[in-house]
Order: structure tokens, then C-alpha cells, then sequence
């Protein structure tokens, strides 16, 4: 991980690698956060600094959201994390010493694929409490047999395609023309907000979403193709 310093990035951008490795990591082990960390550094190599490393920025952001999906592993880790409940009470004024809790009650749909069928179901009220949650974020070794049953297959096809696809495209186009390689990156933000990532909504509304992106990138890399110019703003570290 410490080849992050060698980018040379602001203080700001460098911090916000780091926080969503540390992501990454709790989401599956270090070896994924270092896949993570190797297609940044590609980025980097290819980017340009009058151009604010704006793709690297964007790879930051983006390559972060697709590898961190939200199942029900990781969902149960965000909406459990230490930080989180601490700003809780924050924002609530619940005071400890004066015997103020909280108690969660979470609304969450899983949803398995069994036999080529998706199974959804609410949890039960009396199930849907921090201290199942706690139990499920401890069960990563779980994927590897979900995965086959194709949990979440769209989401880590999704992960890949950006992944191997749209970076790959970065990569080969960036020398001869860096701006339409930067707007193959920024395929899954939202085209008049470059910085803010756009694939985001529960299945029935992420799922469209995917496909229009996919439609959009092919349309992109096709050659002749004229595409409306997306707005050149350059990225910013900050989510």
C-alpha cells in the first residue's frame, strides 16, 4: 500500500484512497483492496497533472463503489461500524451518562438466487437488530459459496466490467485522447455532476441503470460515434 505515496497526490485525495482501502479491506481481505489500489496506480501512470489528475480522482471514487458492494455482509458492517453509531448519537443528542440509547430496527430485503429464482423476503422484526447484523458482517467466508449460486451476479459483473473494460479502455486511449478516455471513466456518474457517482438505488432502479451505462460506454467506443461533450470538471477527492 505504500506505493499510494509515490502518486504525489494532494493530501486530501491520498487520504481518501487510503479511507477507501481500509473499505475494502473490511469488505473482503487485503488482496482485494490491493486490486483496488494496483487499477488506481494504472490510472495514475496514464493520467495528467494539467489536468488536475481528474481520472485518477475518478478511479478513485468509482473503482471503490463497484468493488464495495452492498450485500448482506457488508451491509450489516456499514450499518453497524463504530463511526456510524458515534455520529448516531450526535446527531440525536443522545447523551450515555444520562442513560440515553438508541435501539435499531433495520428494514433490509436479502435476496438469494436459488435455482435460477431470486428469493426475497423482509426480516423478520424481531431478527432486524444490530446484534444480527453483527453476526452476518463476520460471515465473508459465506461469498465463495453464494457466489456460485449467483449472489449478486449482476453487481460483480457490473464490478468487473468497469473494472477490466472501462479502466482497459482508459488505458489504451488516454495517451491519444485523454478527454474521451476520462469520460469512458466517468460512464457511471451523473453526466452534468462528473464527481457523484450515479449507479445507486435499490435493485429495481440500479439494475436499469448498469444497462444504461453499458449502453453509453459502447456508444462511446464505438468509432464514428458523436456523443453529446460531458461537461470537464476536474474530480474531487471528496465523496
Amino acid at each position: 500500500m505504500s506505493a499510494v505515496s509515490t502518486m504525489s497526490l494532494d493530501e486530501d485525495t491520498n487520504r481518501g484512497i487510503a479511507r477507501r482501502i481500509y473499505d475494502l479491506i473490511m469488505w473482503g481481505d487485503l488482496p482485494y483492496a490491493e486490486k483496488y489500489v494496483d487499477k488506481v496506480l494504472e490510472v495514475f501512470r496514464n493520467d495528467r497533472e494539467d489536468k488536475g489528475y481528474a481520472a485518477t480522482k475518478t478511479a478513485m471514487l468509482d473503482l471503490h463503489k463497484v468493488m464495495a458492494i452492498k450485500d448482506e455482509i457488508y451491509t450489516p458492517h456499514l450499518l453497524t461500524d463504530g463511526e456510524k453509531l458515534d455520529r448516531d448519537k450526535i446527531r440525536y443528542n443522545v447523551d450515555d451518562e444520562n442513560g440515553d440509547k438508541i435501539t435499531y430496527e433495520h428494514i433490509n430485503r436479502p435476496e438469494f438466487e436459488v435455482f435460477g429464482k431470486q428469493v426475497r423476503f423482509d426480516l423478520p422484526q424481531w431478527l432486524a437488530h444490530n446484534w444480527l447484523m453483527r453476526i452476518f458482517k463476520h460471515m465473508k467466508w459465506t461469498r465463495t459459496i453464494l457466489d456460485s449460486w449467483g449472489w449478486h451476479k449482476k453487481e460483480r459483473a457490473f464490478r468487473d466490467w468497469y473494472k477490466d473494460d472501462v479502466i482497459g479502455f482508459y488505458l489504451k486511449t488516454a495517451s491519444s485522447n485523454y478527454d474521451q478516455a476520462l469520460r469512458a471513466l466517468r460512464v457511471i456518474n451523473d453526466p452534468y455532476r462528473p464527481n457523484e457517482f450515479a449507479v445507486t438505488g435499490f435493485r429495481e432502479v440500479i439494475y436499469p441503470k448498469m444497462e444504461k451505462a453499458r449502453r453509453e460506454f459502447e456508444e462511446l467506443v464505438e468509432p464514428g460515434q458523436q456523443l453529446p461533450v460531458m461537461p470537464m470538471i476536474t474530480a474531487s477527492s471528496e465523496m
